[in-house]
């Protein structure tokens, strides 16, 4: 799992395909996003990503995410 961007990063660039940007995989991707200077989110690998029935979430979470499915026919 790569790791979390830098605190002064606020912009992200994705690619599905013929534009610059890290090119987006199939797959799941999770953003999570600090609201206020004293949001934590601590060790990232004690969290889990939860699917059930088409529906994505982080149990527990304490922080505001957004879950992303990319899923493309080439």
């Amino acid at each position: 799992m790569p790791a979390p961007l830098e605190a002064d990063n606020g912009t992200v660039t994705l690619s599905l395909g013929n534009v610059p940007g890290p090119k987006l995989q199939r797959g799941v991707y999770t953003f999570a996003f600090a609201e206020s200077p004293s949001d934590r989110l601590g060790d990232w690998s004690s969290y889990v990503l939860a699917g059930q029935q088409g529906v994505w979430s982080i149990p527990g979470a304490s922080f505001a995410y957004l879950i992303l499915k990319v899923a493309y026919a080439s």
